[in-house]
């Protein structure tokens, strides 16, 4: 991911063969690097954050995104073992292996996500491969929910029980494609009001896209938090004079942040917003 991050340029395909070929190497001195200097984390431990070449400090880039990945993908399968109260061992001896592809659908989404999150925090642009992406894994997810039967008016939600407080939840196809245009249409209005100097369009077309991967009423807090998590990070910046009025600050990152809130702790979410406004829940 760090490869792709550092080596893609825009108006490249991201995983094209410019970027994804070719010996990783030190940004300061140019050399090639060895299999130990590769290691997940370890390697910039060891080096204690500097090229063994040059001497030239390593990027915190390189252990945060090793990190994060390592934890979204073990979040993942912790989240479907628990849900179903299951190990590997247990998956494989009741031959219910349809669970291994729901992770697989997902640890791809939070991949393609943190991607498109560090581009974007580097760059200030949203990849279209990465979107296009995340309407492939929704169109996989859709299929796969309508394959086990894991959609009705309770299931298929990540807000669990609460899901049921919302219509559109009878059929799972108009549900995520409604879910679809509630998000490409809520960040749309905000850009074309604002001629793209509040958000960028492919902040639009990833919010459609996350629409019709987690459906409605999913996608609803997904923008919410979104809102509130930008909100309060830029407040903070200004007040700490690292960005300005009219400076942007990427939003896909917030988006992804969202993102991974609610597949983690959707239903929780919700409930502490119906106990700080004292609602019935």
């Amino acid at each position: 991911m760090n490869v792709v991050v550092f080596r893609f340029k825009e108006g490249e395909f991201i995983f094209g063969r410019k970027v994804l070929s070719g010996r990783s190497h030190c940004r300061h001195c140019g050399k090639a690097l060895a299999w130990y200097e590769l290691l997940p984390l370890l390697s910039f431990i060891i080096q204690l954050g500097r090229c063994r070449s040059c001497n030239g400090r390593l990027s915190f880039q390189y252990p945060i995104v090793e990190a994060l990945s390592g934890l979204l993908f073990l979040g993942v399968a912790y989240y479907f073992l628990s849900y179903n109260a299951l190990d590997f061992v247990s998956l494989a001896l009741k031959g219910q292996w349809w669970i291994f592809g729901a992770m697989a659908i997902w640890a791809a989404v939070f991949f393609v996500l943190l991607l498109l999150s560090v581009i974007d925090y580097r760059e200030y642009l949203v990849p279209d491969e990465t979107v296009y992406a995340i309407f492939g894994l929704a169109a996989l997810w859709i299929l796969w929910l309508f394959g086990t039967g894991h959609f009705g008016l309770i299931t298929g939600s990540f807000l669990g029980a609460y899901a049921n407080l919302f219509d559109v939840r009878h059929d799972i196809f108009s549900n995520h494609l409604f879910a679809a245009f509630v998000g490409f249409m809520t960040i749309a209005l905000i850009f074309f009001l604002s001629r793209g100097r509040a958000i960028g369009f492919g902040d639009v077309k990833l919010l459609a896209a996350l629409g019709l991967l987690f459906g409605w009423p999913d996608v609803a807090v997904i923008l919410g938090l979104s809102f509130i998590i930008g909100a309060a990070v830029s407040v903070v910046l200004i007040v700490r004079r690292k960005k300005g009025m009219k400076d942007f600050v990427p939003f896909a990152p917030f988006i992804a942040l969202s993102s991974f809130l609610v597949f983690f702790f959707g239903s929780d979410i919700v409930r502490l917003y119906f106990y700080i406004f004292t609602l019935p829940y």
